[in-house]
């Protein structure tokens, strides 16, 4: 999930010094509710354009959030973010290893980009356990 406030149509501009905070949960395929809060688990957070706050993050009532700052760049780029779990409070959780990625457009110049080209919310990943 993204923070939509800060960007444009969809779209962060890529000044290298906009910034947008970045979610990660995991959900119910049935209720849509999130599916995992009775235990903290770490999310690594990676993207191919952009800088993440932090690395890892440790997940509070379910869900995972960091601040992904943009690059300065002179063209559109499409920046791939990925979480993936990477540890649990349980040994041995079926949730470790689980992994998303969602695509986020960067752009110099965000009001000029066709709308129909973003995405970017992870936390619409989905799990068949619910608690």
């Amino acid at each position: 999930m993204l923070d939509e406030t800060v960007l444009v149509d969809g779209v962060l501009k890529a000044d290298g010094a906009s910034a947008v905070k970045v979610s990660f949960q995991l959900t119910d395929s049935i209720t849509g509710e999130v599916a995992v809060t009775d235990r903290d688990f770490e999310v690594a957070f990676t993207s191919t354009f952009g800088t993440f706050a932090e690395g890892r993050v440790t997940s509070e009532d379910g869900v995972a959030t960091v601040l992904l700052a943009s690059e300065f760049l002179t063209e559109n780029v499409v920046s791939v973010l990925t979480a993936k779990i990477i540890e649990s409070e349980r040994e041995e959780d079926e949730i470790i290893g689980y992994e998303v990625s969602r695509n986020l457009v960067m752009s110099p110049n965000p009001e000029t980009v066709a709308t129909d080209v973003i995405g970017a919310q992870i936390t619409d990943a989905e799990s068949n356990e619910s608690d």
